[in-house]
């Protein structure tokens, strides 16, 4: 396994008021490897990747 993983992100959300103190947020993201995870692989390259989407309250 290599022991360096160099990628990117991105993300966007949005909070939306629900009561005085109380906000509603959605946000999506995204999270891609640059890096080949496999040392001394002579395939394909494998890469790290996640995708997300949260929900959530914030008070």
């Amino acid at each position: 396994m290599s022991s360096t993983d160099i990628g990117f992100d991105i993300g966007i959300g949005v909070r939306f008021p629900v009561a005085e103190k109380t906000r509603l947020f959605i946000e999506l993201n995204g999270q891609s490897g640059d890096s080949d995870v496999l040392k001394d692989n002579t395939g394909s390259p494998l890469r790290n990747s996640v995708s997300s989407v949260n929900i959530g309250l914030a008070f």
